[in-house]
């Protein structure tokens, strides 16, 4: 979904990438069997997503960055049979949506919580303290099952959670909740566990699985075969196994 997102020029609102990811999630676990190729019905949720957050990002340039992507079978296609096909499984994702397009974006709700704890004292001084990571944080849950279970403020304080550590989150409690300052670090440490436990447990759908493994690899280059990201880690893995046999023996 990312690797579409950064391929588009000029790069669209981030609001379309949320659409997309949340549109993909809803359709996954309202579909049983899959009839399509994950690929065409990643490109389908972006023709919606760019609608829907008025992006105005033509088809055909969808289609001409997702053929760009390594190792889809939509390279082999001519590009107009890509657009027909999108255009035949548009309404039928569309209806599988319920024609509910409107996301709630978990973005702005997470800026409103950065401004909020502007000038606040976190008490375990973050080791990475930047929007950009937090953010980051946001969309890799929000393309887990917990943004079909969470509400969105839960899931920012999640990701808040990730990069500054539970009690910047106690901290943004405390500052907008007063009253309930001296349960404010068991509250964040509640959200932090849910968030973090329906993140990890997804439907026993292979379908499901089948495209939230599609997402995540996307979002990580860390877990995607083809990156050179992927191959440093197993390098790092495959050194630190001889290490340790070597310390044992």
């Amino acid at each position: 979904m990312t690797s579409i997102y950064h391929g588009i020029s000029p790069t669209p609102s981030a609001n379309a990438l949320y659409f997309a990811i949340a549109y993909l999630q809803r359709y996954a676990v309202t579909t049983t069997l899959m009839e399509h190729h994950p690929d065409l019905i990643c490109l389908t949720c972006w023709l919606l997503a760019v609608k829907a957050s008025e992006a105005k990002v033509p088809l055909h340039c969808l289609v001409a960055v997702a053929q760009r992507q390594p190792h889809t079978p939509l390279a082999q296609l001519a590009a107009k049979d890509v657009e027909d096909q999108v255009r035949q499984l548009e309404s039928s994702l569309a209806q599988k949506l319920n024609y509910e397009f409107y996301v709630s974006l978990p973005s702005r709700a997470m800026r409103a919580i950065l401004i909020e704890l502007q000038g606040v004292t976190d008490p375990a001084p973050p080791a990475v303290d930047d929007e950009k990571s937090i953010m980051a944080a946001l969309l890799n849950l929000w393309a887990s099952p917990a943004q079909l279970q969470m509400a969105p403020v839960q899931l920012c304080l999640a990701a808040l959670g990730r990069v500054r550590g539970v009690a910047a989150v106690a901290a943004y409690l405390q500052r907008v909740q007063p009253e309930a300052s001296s349960e404010a670090l068991a509250r964040a440490e509640a959200i932090a566990k849910k968030v973090e436990a329906a993140a990890g447990t997804p439907p026993p759908d292979s379908d499901f699985m089948r495209l939230l493994d599609k997402v995540d690899k996307c979002l990580n280059p860390f877990l995607d075969p083809r990156t050179p990201e992927f191959a440093t880690l197993q390098k790092l893995k495959r050194e630190k196994a001889k290490r340790s046999a070597e310390a044992a023996a």
